[in-house]
């Protein structure tokens, strides 16, 4: 008897629990005045609702194979890392992170009115953002919010069904 109330409440624990919150954007940007022609698509997880945020991580997603790594590539790490989102809507940005041992990205929105550059770069030396794909005023950035994923009716459903079978079995097994 104990077991069956420790596992109902187990349960209702589970049912009752929400999950963390979070928003997830899509970017892209085209190459305007870089090296290397094509796009740059990702995603970014950020803390759900409006304000100024930190982002939890970054993925790259597609990028030209001029810029030479394979895709995808989850970016945890960043020394610039603030957006703002207001009305579900990304109204700033300001991102930079290395990765791989020398390659740089830099999503930089509307920062005061003025707008930064946004590229996706092997450094190797020289030319912080200039090499690579390249916008250097991120007239081509552009963010949008990516709905979740609704859960299936199915599932809940089969999940009764499954705990009317174990409550059918645990009654039997009692009045065995």
């Amino acid at each position: 008897m104990k077991k069956m109330i420790l596992g109902l409440a187990t349960a209702a624990l589970l049912v009752a629990t929400s999950a963390a919150n979070a928003a997830t954007f899509s970017f892209s940007f085209s190459n305007e005045n870089g090296l290397v022609s094509g796009d740059v698509t990702g995603l970014i997880l950020t803390p759900d609702g409006d304000g100024t945020f930190a982002i939890n991580s970054l993925t790259i997603q597609t990028a030209p194979a001029g810029i030479g790594f394979g895709l995808p590539v989850v970016i945890n790490s960043f020394f610039q890392n603030s957006i703002t989102v207001a009305g579900g809507n990304v109204t700033d940005s300001s991102i930079t992170s290395l990765f791989l041992g020398g390659t740089a990205i830099s999503l930089a929105g509307d920062t005061g009115g003025v707008n930064g550059a946004s590229f996706l770069d092997l450094l190797g030396g020289a030319n912080f953002g200039a090499t690579g794909v390249r916008d250097a005023d991120s007239s081509t950035l552009t963010f949008a919010a990516v709905g979740a994923v609704p859960l299936p009716a199915a599932l809940p459903l089969m999940a009764a069904g499954f705990g009317l079978f174990g409550l059918m079995g645990w009654r039997r097994k009692k009045a065995a």
